[in-house]
């Protein structure tokens, strides 16, 4: 890997790309999908969890993101034990992503609002 790269990953890229391509003996291309996954999570579930909750509780559609994101974290953690290590890399950090990108838009109005009648 060109040294100018390495720069441009950071520290805890630089520790992802250690495990990924040392570990796994994938090549760093990969990397990069394992890495948009997350991105794409995002994306694809905010407006979809964005929709729900206008239709079920706020705090409903928080609890369940909380709990995903958990379980696809606690996942990632232990992805060296699953058969196909590369689809669960994908898929793990893809679920993180979509349980992670409706917890900012949904909670800060919330707690907003929480904090505005709590003062009353």
């Amino acid at each position: 890997m060109p040294q100018g790269s390495l720069r441009a990953v950071g520290t805890s890229g630089m520790l992802i790309w250690r495990v990924f391509v040392l570990q796994f003996d994938f090549s760093i291309s990969y990397l990069g999908g394992v890495v948009a996954s997350y991105s794409v999570g995002q994306m694809i579930a905010a407006p979809i969890l964005g929709f729900l909750s206008q239709y079920f509780s706020p705090f409903n559609i928080i609890q369940i993101s909380l709990v995903i994101c958990v379980i696809a974290n606690l996942l990632y953690a232990n992805i060296h034990s699953f058969p196909a290590p590369l689809f669960w890399f994908i898929f793990t950090r893809f679920l993180a992503g979509a349980s992670s990108g409706t917890l900012v838009p949904l909670l800060l109005p919330s707690l907003c609002t929480y904090l505005i009648h709590y003062e009353h």
